[in-house]
This record gives structure tokens, sequence and C-alpha cells, in this order.
């Protein structure tokens, strides 16, 4: 069997340190755009149910950006799984609740779909708090290693 000097050991290290690194800043900047992205979705919604909008934000859950994000990562984070899931049902609840806003304005309810904002605001700060959560268990998990 070969023995490995200790400088081959280190540099060994040091080339997975920065392999781990690279990965988790990379995933670490995806979650980051999800964040920035999902209160900028909300806020076209927000303006659309409003009136201030011409056109209502996209409205399949699936393809937004923030649900491209979540998949990649409910394929790719085997660890995270519970959080991705309690962040999965958050999404697909505030996308239901957009498309019945945008829906009950389009059918001439301009004044209930704008009295139900605060419930799409609790559902979003809801979603980014389990974001963060997210992020430091996934902080605290790569220092572990």
């Amino acid at each position: 069997m070969l023995k490995l000097s200790s400088s081959t050991r280190l540099t060994e290290w040091v080339r997975t340190l920065r392999t781990r690194l690279h990965v988790w800043r990379a995933a670490w900047l995806l979650l980051l755009r999800a964040a920035v992205e999902l209160p900028a979705w909300i806020g076209a919604a927000e303006h659309y149910i409003k009136g201030e909008r011409v056109a209502p934000p996209p409205q399949d859950p699936h393809n937004c950006r923030f649900g491209l994000w979540l998949e990649t990562a409910r394929l790719t984070d085997r660890d995270d799984q519970p959080g991705l899931i309690a962040i999965e049902t958050l999404h697909q609840q505030v996308h239901t609740l957009v498309d019945k806003l945008c829906k009950l304005r389009t059918q001439g309810g301009a004044t209930e779909s704008v009295s139900h904002l605060g419930e799409l605001f609790s559902l979003r700060n809801a979603l980014l708090g389990r974001m963060k959560a997210l992020q430091t268990s996934r902080s605290r998990s790569t220092a572990d290693r």
C-alpha cells in the first residue's frame, strides 16, 4: 500500500476543501438569487392586483425562477429534503393565492383582491424565513465537514 506524505495529504485536503467551498458558494448564490427573485415576483403580483400593472406575472410555479431553483435543490440537496418540502409547500400556497387574487381582480373584484394582500405578504415572509433557516442549516453543515 502506498503511503502518502504529509504534504501530499495536505494538498489533497486543500483541493477537497476548495471544491466543497466552490460547490457551497454556487449553491448559496443560487439560494440568494431565489430569495431576491421571490419578493420581486410577489411585488409584480401586488402591482397587478392593485391595478398598477397591465399583466399579471407568470403563474406556473414550476417555471418561475424560484420554482426552477427549488426543483434543482430538491434533486441535488439530499440532506435538506424536509426543509425543501416545507419551502415547496409555501411556494405552492403563494402561487395558488396569487392565481386566485389575479383571477378575482380580472373578474371585477379588485377591492376584494387587494384586501387579501396581507395574506400574501405573510406567506412571503414565512417562505423567506424558511429559506433563511435552510441557508443557516447549510452553513452549519458545511462548517461541520
